[in-house]
């Protein structure tokens, strides 16, 4: 296509508020109208362009239709105006209750893809089952979608291809009769030979023309991404630009994203980051996923004015809350560097969690090396399995940071009294977030973290890792006889659990700091005894063994008799032998701090066998 005739296809499109009568469906079909439903139909790996066709053709939302009359569906109102689309998706929906497919499909749409309304994957479910039990191909489209990209559902291939070829030859009809929302569709059935229809590049490429001449935003867009590869048509990056440009200037978030693409990889136009930020601004504010990560990774790389740290960890977050597993890795890197946010280990890990629960295989391996590293992931997945997000309170975070600082400085009274101050503030997302660990690297007292403990009780005193952890931090502390009495609540917990490898974990960590506790009151029997009974520890659980070498290391005093009872191999076990200092802790009952008991007391317990401070109820 030349630049001139490009130009005079241009002209026509300038309105953003136009009609358009369609005609009725050859072969009887109730389908009707040219309708703008999205059409991406795979999600398109981490920010490398995929190889399948349809992947790089994204959604479109529903820009709005409205019927004149429901006794008149040739009647179409395209209105391309975001400040109607609420009002215009409220009329869709009742016109949808009212049992028609094509609307029914047009508001499933929507809902998948948060087209003038927030997205909601049952619900577009529903409403897409719907139209499809109708037989409506636009709806068999989109349901194929959803199977194919796991929206909603387990992914089922096998699934999607069945309802892929149970719309092609309807799709087909309508596109021949003219629907340019079919049109479009079966272009993208042809760019990646779905449904039983060939493959076939230029076919694709002419319906999706069909499409653009009758004035599809969309399928703008999906022409732009064809003459940025040659698909179908000679590779010409000028017109690439243009249509991506008409797509976003008519409010296509998609058009918007790859507008952004091209100022930042200078595809077809000068390289400018300032650009790339605004389109990439424009995509994320109408809704587009991918984008946020764009706005922060260049917040993250740009030089001079564009340049803002803070910024670029707030855009992570928006894309990792979105998702994304590239922004959750990114995000752990910064916390276990300080680079942009204070320094925090346990967020670290939080983040790579995610990452890996993502999909991001880098965020796994990051997982299980930083575990080696830290022995916090046996904290992590027993306090957050389940919990979804990571919670970050930056009047919190700017208080906690303050108070480690002057620790650092050997300020030790400023610093244990802006913690106390951060403990009544949010003592919740302290303990959540794992921050005894960072107390210890800066040399807090342990009574800071009891107090902490001691503040979040009430809550969390019916959760067996609430008891690890107090039985946990009570041996840092040096005061085995309030650990063991942790470790009976913890024992009596456990009996309840009914997440089965949770429980199996559960009592690998209640193994482990019962005996720990006995060797620092020279037990050293009864700890190899509980070792004896609980046996050899599942090989799945290698953050044990991190958590032996880093934080439990009263165990490591006899690594043959620990790697014989325990069958870790004693290769693994590369901590350092340490007893802990004896420090004041918290009695989780009375509130009140407890010195270790002296030598005579101490002998006193261990004949009696059981706690000299009662704390438990």
């Amino acid at each position: 296509m030349t630049c001139e005739r490009l130009v005079n296809q241009l002209n026509g499109y300038k309105v953003c508020v136009w009609f358009v009568l369609c005609q009725m469906c050859v072969a009887g079909c109730s389908e009707t109208n040219s309708l703008e439903l999205q059409i991406d139909e795979s999600h398109a790996s981490e920010h490398v362009a995929p190889a399948s066709f349809a992947a790089n053709l994204p959604d479109e939302p529903v820009k709005a239709i409205t019927k004149a009359s429901s006794q008149d569906p040739q009647s179409v109102t395209y209105v391309y105006s975001g400040e109607q689309e609420t009002s215009v998706i409220q009329r869709i929906r009742k016109i949808a209750e009212s049992g028609d497919p094509y609307s029914q499909a047009l508001l499933g749409q929507a809902l998948r893809r948060g087209g003038g309304m927030k997205k909601n994957y049952d619900e577009a479910l529903i409403w897409l089952n719907k139209s499809a039990a109708q037989n409506h191909p636009l709806a068999l489209f989109h349901l194929a979608g959803m199977y194919k990209n796991c929206q909603g559902v387990e992914k089922d291939e096998a699934k999607a291809n069945e309802l892929y070829s149970q719309a092609a030859p309807r799709l087909q009809r309508m596109a021949e009769s003219g629907n340019a929302n079919a049109q479009h569709a079966l272009g993208l059935m042809y760019g990646d030979g779905l449904g039983g229809v060939q493959k076939d590049e230029t076919q694709a490429a002419a319906w999706i023309q069909k499409a653009v001449d009758q004035r599809l935003v969309g399928a703008m867009n999906s022409l732009g991404y064809i003459y940025e590869l040659g698909i179908g048509l000679p590779k010409d990056t000028v017109a690439c630009v243009a249509w991506y440009r008409k797509a976003a200037d008519m409010g296509d978030l998609y058009g918007q994203y790859n507008m952004g693409r091209m100022y930042e990889e200078g595809i077809g136009v000068e390289k400018d980051q300032a650009q790339a930020m605004t389109w990439y601004k424009k995509a994320a504010d109408r809704g587009y996923e991918k984008a946020p990560v764009k706005v922060a990774m260049l917040y993250d790389s740009a030089e001079g004015v564009l340049k803002d740290d803070s910024q670029a960890v707030t855009w992570y977050q928006k894309a990792a809350d979105l998702g994304d597993g590239f922004a959750s890795l990114t995000l752990g890197k910064k916390y276990e560097s300080g680079d942009g946010v204070p320094l925090n280990l346990a967020l670290a890990l939080r983040w790579y969690q995610k990452a890996a629960d993502q999909g991001n295989k880098d965020g796994l391996t990051a997982r299980e090396s930083f575990d080696t590293a830290t022995g916090l992931l046996l904290h992590m997945d027993l306090k957050w399995g389940g919990i979804d997000g990571v919670t970050v309170n930056p009047e919190l975070e700017a208080l906690v940071s303050k108070a480690l600082k002057a620790y650092t400085a050997g300020l030790n009274d400023m610093g244990q009294d802006l913690l106390q101050q951060a403990i009544k503030i949010d003592p919740l997302i302290l303990y959540m977030n794992n921050d005894w660990c960072r107390f210890y690297q800066h040399n807090v007292s342990p009574s800071v973290v009891s107090e902490l403990l001691l503040a979040v009780k009430p809550q969390k005193q019916d959760r067996a890792d609430f008891w690890f952890d107090y039985a946990h931090n009570a041996n840092l502390a040096g005061q085995p006889i309030l650990a063991l009495a942790g470790t009976q609540k913890l024992k009596a917990l456990i009996s309840s659990e009914q997440d089965i490898p949770r429980a199996r974990l559960l009592k690998g960590a209640l193994a482990l700091v019962t005996a720990n506790a006995y060797l620092q009151t020279k037990r050293d029997n009864e700890a190899y005894a509980v070792l004896l009974e609980h046996g050899e520890f599942n090989k799945d659980d290698v953050c044990l063994v991190n958590y032996i070498n880093l934080w439990a290391t009263p165990l490591l005093k006899d690594k043959d008799k620990l790697s014989i009872l325990t069958g870790i191999a004693k290769e693994a076990l590369t901590g350092k032998y340490k007893l802990p200092q004896s420090q004041p802790f918290h009695d989780v009952v009375s509130g009140k701090l407890v010195k270790r008991p002296p030598q005579a007391q101490q002998e006193k317990v261990i004949e009696q066998e059981k706690p000299a401070v009662e704390i438990l109820d």
